[in-house]
């Protein structure tokens, strides 16, 4: 069963809250500071209701493979040698601007969700994980809310169900969409020796224990591959959070040379070991109650991420050449 222990929260899951919107039925929501960034809070022992269902509902294995071999498949696109030619084609070369100050960094844009009408097929591989148990919900573009630019990436946007919603609606009780985004770091010439993954988000979940289930949240992850296996879920971020005015002022920041993770054994993860990380945006809300069927307390919106980048040392630049066997069998082969 899944559920969000409250010990998930206080324990967990950082906690940043402030003014509270309209809600579906009441539960008493806590007054609390909101602070200007998306630091968790010191994180304890998961609580076993989350590592339950965290094991209870892992990243299928062909998915995570089918979502690599896009990422390969993009990487053929782009070493192409008509378009590695010139830096100037934008299939072959990121986006990257110098970051101004003493820093001396570059700011590679990943997606900032602007340029199409759909998520990038080559980046982002979404999924229900609960299937269609509470209806079909997944990320999808949204222009509900964004950092800035027209568009975002809204968790539960997306799918037969998700793409009826609304601006003003409340997130659906029972979502567990998954969206994961292949990050190709083939890119470096050089190993950088700064390798920060960042993202603007929103939240204005439930924040509050209600029937003994605590809060609804964000939780960002690698996906570490294993053989024939299902990938392993490292979590590096659990977050909720009760603010509707606006994106949070500082964005999720992980350092993908040395990321921590969020609950024991809090393993140090070197990501640029892995040519094609894969990084999950996992948003959970809790299910209605099986006994008598009520419905739990749910929010307007839920989460919303804009602006994936990287900031590095190093500029990237064309992509590393593929291996055509990595991308074939992957594409073709059922998962779902």
């Amino acid at each position: 069963m899944r559920k969000l222990t409250l010990a998930a929260l206080a324990m967990g899951m950082g906690l940043a809250t402030a003014t509270h919107a309209a809600a579906s039925p009441a539960g008493p929501a806590p007054q609390a500071a909101r602070p200007d960034s998306g630091i968790p809070l010191p994180a304890g022992p998961m609580p076993e209701a989350v590592k339950a269902f965290l094991d209870a509902h892992p990243v299928p294995a062909g998915a995570a493979a089918y979502a690599r071999a896009k990422a390969e498949a993009a990487r053929a696109r782009a070493s192409d040698p008509w378009r590695r030619a010139s830096m100037a084609d934008a299939a072959g070369a990121p986006a990257v601007r110098r970051v101004d100050g003493p820093s001396d960094t570059y700011l590679w844009t990943i997606d900032d969700f602007d340029a199409s009408a759909i998520p990038d097929p080559s980046l982002w591989t979404m999924m229900d994980l609960d299937l269609t148990t509470f209806g079909d919900y997944q990320w999808g573009l949204s222009q509900c809310r964004a950092a800035n630019g027209s568009q975002s990436l809204w968790a539960v946007g997306g799918g037969d169900d998700g793409s009826r919603l609304t601006c003003e609606d409340l997130y659906p009780p029972g979502a567990n969409s998954s969206a994961m985004l292949a990050v190709d770091l083939t890119r470096f010439s050089t190993p950088p020796s700064q390798l920060d993954f960042l993202v603007d988000f929103w939240l204005n979940t439930r924040i509050f224990e209600e029937a003994g289930v605590a809060a609804d949240g964000l939780f960002v992850s690698y996906l570490k591959p294993r053989e024939n296996q299902e990938p392993e879920r490292i979590v590096l971020v659990a977050l909720t959070s009760q603010y509707p005015e606006r994106f949070f002022s500082d964005p999720l920041r992980i350092d993908m040379l040395k990321a921590t993770e969020v609950y024991p054994p809090y393993r140090e993860v070197d990501m640029s070991t892995d040519p094609a990380p894969l990084i999950e945006f996992l948003f959970m809300s809790r299910d209605p109650n099986p006994q008598d069927g009520a419905m739990p307390t749910t929010f307007m919106g839920g989460a919303f991420i804009d602006n994936v980048r990287i900031e590095t040392d190093v500029q990237p630049g064309l992509a590393a050449r593929f291996d055509p066997a990595r991308v074939i069998a992957p594409l073709l082969a059922p998962w779902d």
